[in-house]
């Protein structure tokens, strides 16, 4: 009787399956054409090579680590791969390995980043680039003005920190270079100061940190 909420306290999520990926939305029982509504999006949004690419990572589990023994070099590896427009649209393995051995012979980028984001009133008009850069940071610098869901949006394990002034966001870009991190700084679209700060990225943290 699971569709017979009074006597039933067992919930069924409406599932995804994509070979290994698999994904499982729930309303609590509360409703189920909502969530049928939101598998159907994401169904028609996922990419339909999903488990291919699950397979084929889990495959290089083992020869990625005797090639990049760091955590981080790792990840960044794969971000880079998933982000190649042929691993986007491949088909079958072969495609997958060609792309797999190619950006292996390329030396792995570890150099850190800035990329200024504005944040307006409403996080779905964020680009999807916006998104990707989010998703890579490692740190995520946002004044007070920010709303939350913005920052929010970023990777689950990059570090978050509220700058108070243009001289302490200097000063932490700085710091955060040093260590080569790749970061994302939420800025006001409506600052006096907006432009300036974009300014060749670390124009200004430079002149403050002289």
């Amino acid at each position: 009787v699971v569709d017979d909420q009074p006597h039933c306290d067992f919930i069924t999520p409406s599932m995804i399956n994509r070979g290994r990926i698999q994904l499982a939305i729930s309303s609590g029982g509360a409703s189920p054409v909502l969530v049928r509504n939101i598998r159907e999006k994401l169904e028609a949004a996922l990419p339909q090579n999903l488990s291919l690419l699950a397979d084929f990572g889990a495959s290089k589990r083992s020869d990625i680590k005797k090639v990049m023994p760091s955590v981080d070099l790792r990840r960044k590896f794969w971000e880079r791969f998933f982000a190649l427009p042929q691993v986007d649209s491949a088909t079958t393995s072969g495609e997958l390995e060609s792309a797999y051995q190619r950006l292996l012979a390329d030396e792995v980028d570890d150099v850190g980043s800035v990329t200024w984001i504005d944040f307006g009133e409403d996080v779905e008009l964020l680009p999807m680039k916006a998104l990707r850069y989010m998703q890579e940071a490692e740190l995520v610098l946002y004044s007070q003005d920010c709303p939350y869901a913005f920052v929010d949006l970023v990777r689950r394990d990059a570090e978050r920190e509220t700058y108070h002034s243009h001289t302490e966001l200097a000063e932490r870009l700085v710091a955060a270079r040093e260590e080569s991190l790749r970061i994302v700084v939420f800025v006001s679209p409506n600052s006096n100061q907006h432009n300036l700060l974009k300014q060749r990225d670390l124009h200004l943290a430079l002149a403050t940190a002289r």
